[in-house]
């Protein structure tokens, strides 16, 4: 319930509305806090994958019971965020890949406050739309610092109006104090007798300073969570790049005649038909299997490819332009876009699948590695993108952007969830082993770290189960060094509960089933 108070300010004796806030609201303000605890608590998230897993089912499962108190219907947005995040976040535990659980944190993170958003009722176009990015610009950047100090008003929401000012002086008088009290700390700490008493009569452990700082730096962070959530309950910036403003802000921006785009990319289009007319034996080489006689096959496959990963990024990043900026007003306008997008779009097929192809003959030979995989990944990724635009131009229902989103993350999830590393390692000793692989690469296995251990047990026991020539022996002396280094590094490491992932819990399976632990 709103109280409505005069204004002394102004004659006209205009009202002035104050919030109140619910016991929901003033729950919410608390469990923010922690929350902001909890994230410094499992940052970095390498260290504390299990952490971060537990940690992202708790922040949804929290939001999803004060969405039901304040008795809002969960539409199709908010929960296929809230799915898609969940899912993903068991990449935490199902990969010991850094970077992979990076993204995953990250894509969790933002889907939490996109679900906030959204189950409130703020978007901007319900369903699937193609606002769905200034969607996720409001979430997190407009509507968390729109009510960014609210936390502690809430916190003590139903008490005296003066708890939540006191609170805040408090938690300002303690963060004060804590730099010179831990400095003063360290000069008394040369004195035996102090540190014993200080022991004796505290406990004391050094480890409480980490506590106290993780709370101090949750703080910023649970006054982003509830200034997100209490913005998005009360739906705030409502006006703020709503449909209407958007729209009207793309037309204005199309400004680029179709003779000026016509003549700016005419010089591109020409260097790309020279291009392909020069480099079409060597190119062409990929889909036939031939090998060009000047190159190795890693030279071949790295020979610009990261080149035309560039071109391919660019081109995309053309083709966006001529949508925005393209003047939409007659039916050579049309023409010339239709006619831009098939051209590009084709160009940057044909590079790829030329990349690709070349990707293809390396990894017959050489088999895997994460860079490789990941490479590849990209290039379809991108791929499909400009078929998308592609079929924009035919099937004008199309939401491209929002399902471009939904490739993105669906293609993602194929590569987080099923422990890539892992398939790395089996697809190499599985082909070594078949004989179609002439060796095995050690510093690409190491690379994947306790992933890769399983399936360097595997080929262990078949080194060990056959007569050995002189370069298995070699391989299986390397082998043996490896699992070793894997043993040591799991003997020295100091593991907790939240640090748990399963390919560690496999790996270290594996070591022990060989005696290595």
């Amino acid at each position: 319930m709103n109280q409505i108070e005069p204004n002394p300010y102004t004659s006209n004796n205009v009202v002035k509305t104050k919030r109140e806030y619910s016991v929901a609201d003033s729950v919410f303000a608390w469990l923010s806090l922690l929350f902001g605890y909890l994230f410094c608590r499992v940052f970095p998230i390498s260290e504390s994958p299990f952490g971060g897993f537990i940690f992202t089912l708790i922040l949804f499962a929290s939001a999803l019971i004060i969405v039901k108190v304040k008795k809002r219907k969960i539409t199709l947005m908010p929960t296929l965020a809230l799915i898609s995040a969940v899912v993903i976040s068991a990449s935490l535990i199902l990969t010991s890949n850094s970077q992979i659980q990076f993204f995953s944190y990250s894509y969790s993170l933002i889907s939490f406050c996109y679900f906030l958003y959204s189950a409130f009722g703020n978007c901007i176009e319900q369903g699937f739309s193609n606002l769905i990015l200034v969607d996720f610009f409001k979430a997190l950047i407009i509507l968390p610092f729109c009510s960014f100090g609210k936390m502690f008003i809430a916190m003590f929401s139903g008490g005296s109006k003066g708890k939540g000012k006191i609170f805040v002086k408090i938690i300002i008088g303690v963060a004060i104090a804590i730099i010179p009290t831990v400095v003063i700390f360290n000069l008394l700490s040369y004195d035996s007798d102090f540190t014993l008493l200080i022991d004796n009569i505290f406990d004391f452990d050094f480890n409480i300073l980490a506590h106290i700082g993780s709370l101090i730096l949750g703080v910023p962070i649970g006054l982003y969570i509830y200034g997100l959530f209490i913005s998005s309950v009360d739906n705030k910036c409502e006006n703020v790049l709503c449909k209407d403003n958007v729209k009207k802000a793309g037309e204005k921006v199309k400004i680029a005649p179709p003779v000026t785009v016509i003549a700016a990319l005419t010089p591109v289009m020409f260097i790309y038909g020279v291009f392909f007319i020069s480099q079409w034996k060597y190119y062409i080489s990929g889909f036939t299997g031939v090998l060009p006689e000047e190159f190795s096959y890693a030279s071949y496959a790295r020979e610009g490819f990261f080149q035309l990963c560039t071109v391919s990024f660019i081109n995309l990043l053309l083709l966006f332009a001529v949508i925005i900026f393209l003047k939409r007003n007659s039916k050579f306008s049309n023409i010339v876009l239709k006619i831009t997008v098939i051209v590009f779009s084709l160009a940057t097929l044909i590079l790829i699948s030329t990349a690709i192809a070349k990707m293809a003959m390396y990894i017959n030979t050489y088999g895997l590695t994460p860079k490789r995989v990941y490479a590849t990944w990209f290039m379809v990724l991108i791929a499909v993108v400009f078929v998308l635009i592609c079929i924009k131009l035919f099937v004008k229902k199309l939401k491209t952007i929002a399902v471009s989103v939904c490739v993105i993350v669906f293609m993602f999830s194929l590569v987080a969830l099923p422990n890539t590393d892992a398939l790395i390692a089996k697809y190499n000793v599985n082909r070594y082993i078949g004989g179609s692989l002439s060796s095995v690469d050690f510093d690409a296995m190491e690379e994947l770290g306790a992933s890769a251990v399983p399936s360097l047990i595997k080929l262990e026991n078949h080194l060990e189960s056959t007569e050995r020539d002189r370069s298995e022996e070699y391989i299986y002396e390397n082998l043996k060094e490896y699992l070793d280094m894997f043993a040591q590094e799991f003997e020295n490491d100091e593991r907790d509960i939240f640090s748990f992932t399963i390919p560690d819990a496999l790996a270290e399976r594996a070591l022990k089933s060989k005696n290595y632990l």
